[in-house]
């Protein structure tokens, strides 16, 4: 499904002009690689997740982010695109991505300072510092081959979505290179303080992508974070989200 219609009343513009260059889709897995609760919580650890979401429902986006926290570069082949591969060593997968969360006591579920509510997933919320995000992210630049009049996408799985976000910052502010496109699939919607502002990727183009039973909080850091193009696909499973990766990075 493509949302349209809809969004924040930003003024929009057309995205950075393709370059004579090769296209290049850099692929920023998810640093933690396969995690998240397994399918079968969802019946077995009812305490963790809403209410009211029914329990099959919650097995089934369990077992999409998974598939897609687990995914590698090699998943995406797109044609007429050099597809690289970003690589986290052991250091930086253990960085304190996301916060530890323990099971809510349901008997102070109304009262002041209970606790986090059980609809906001803790992979849905980042605590690593923006400094240390920023400088991850120059890092992995720097171990990334680009070239001068390449056209450069970016694609972040699960937590690696945010630092594909980061990836993309750091091309602008670093190497004045404005991205082609952002697709960021099951992205953290909480960031910590600091984060940058309203416009901060210019016009870079972003593909938000969540699967239909996804309960992210609204992508609205996402949205703002740029004034050109933003739009919302829903995907069912790994294989029909490569073929939208793959649709979307048709950009001529």
């Amino acid at each position: 499904a493509i949302y349209k219609g809809f969004w924040l009343p930003l003024p929009r513009q057309q995205g950075p002009e393709l370059q004579d260059g090769p296209v290049k889709l850099i692929v920023i897995p998810d640093p933690l690689g396969q995690h998240g609760p397994l399918p079968d919580a969802a019946e077995k650890e009812r305490q963790r997740f809403p209410a009211q979401e029914p329990a099959e429902v919650c097995a089934k986006r369990l077992d999409v982010f998974r598939q897609i926290s687990g995914c590698k570069c090699d998943d995406f082949q797109v044609e007429g695109v050099h597809v690289i591969g970003v690589n986290f060593d052991p250091a930086q997968s253990r960085l304190p991505w996301h916060p530890v969360v323990q099971e809510r006591d349901n008997s102070m579920a109304y009262a002041v300072g209970a606790g986090r509510s059980r609809w906001l997933q803790a992979e849905d919320e980042v605590q690593l510092p923006w400094q240390s995000l920023e400088d991850l992210a120059v890092k992995l630049l720097e171990e990334t081959e680009i070239a001068p009049g390449d056209n450069i996408a970016l694609l972040g799985l699960g937590t690696g979505a945010h630092v594909a976000f980061g990836m993309a910052l750091a091309l602008i502010e670093h190497r004045n290179v404005l991205p082609v496109k952002l697709l960021c699939v099951c992205p953290p919607s909480v960031w910590p303080a600091g984060n940058p502002g309203q416009g901060s990727l210019i016009t870079t183009p972003i593909c938000y992508l969540t699967c239909p039973d996804s309960v992210a909080g609204p992508p609205w850091r996402w949205e703002t974070a740029t004034f050109g193009a933003f739009g919302h696909r829903h995907f069912q499973d790994k294989a029909s989200l490569v073929a939208t990766v793959q649709e979307e990075m048709k950009l001529s």
